[in-house]
C-alpha cells in the first residue's frame, strides 16, 4: 500500500481541480422559449443526446423554468435556461430530449454544434 505523501495529495488536488474546471467550461447550456404562452416544467430527465456516439449529457441546472412535478407560468417568448453535461468531443449534431413516461414531452432533433456551447432553441 502506498503512502500519500503531501506532495501527492496537492498533485492530485490540483489535477482534480483543473478536471473539474475543464468539465464545467465544457457545459452545454441551452436557452429556450415557447412562441405562445404556456405552463411549462421539465424533468430531471430532460438531456441531451450526442447522434454520433449515443451518448446521453444529463440536465445539472435549470433556471427559470418549473422542475416536476411543478408547473411555471411562462408568456409567449420568455426564456428559461437549461445546462448540461458536456458532449462528446466528436460530436457534430445532437438532440435536446424530455424522456418523460408520459405524453407531452419534447424532441428538438439534429441541433449543430458550435464552438461556444451556448444555444437558442425555440421550442416546438
Amino acid at each position: 500500500m502506498e503512502i500519500a505523501t503531501p506532495e501527492k495529495v496537492k498533485k492530485y488536488n490540483v489535477e482534480l481541480q483543473t478536471e473539474q474546471k475543464v468539465n464545467v467550461e465544457k457545459q452545454v447550456t441551452v436557452r429556450s422559449w415557447y412562441s405562445f404562452s404556456t405552463s411549462v416544467r421539465i424533468w430531471k430527465s430532460t438531456c441531451l443526446i450526442c447522434n454520433q456516439t449515443g451518448k446521453r449529457s444529463k440536465l445539472v441546472y435549470s433556471d427559470n423554468v418549473g422542475q416536476y412535478p411543478n408547473w411555471q407560468w411562462l408568456d409567449a417568448g420568455e426564456r428559461f435556461l437549461m445546462v448540461f453535461e458536456a458532449l462528446p468531443d466528436r460530436c457534430v449534431t445532437f438532440d435536446l430530449y424530455e424522456d418523460i413516461p408520459e405524453p407531452g414531452e419534447f424532441h428538438v432533433k439534429n441541433i449543430i454544434r458550435n464552438k461556444l456551447g451556448v444555444y437558442n432553441v425555440p421550442m416546438p
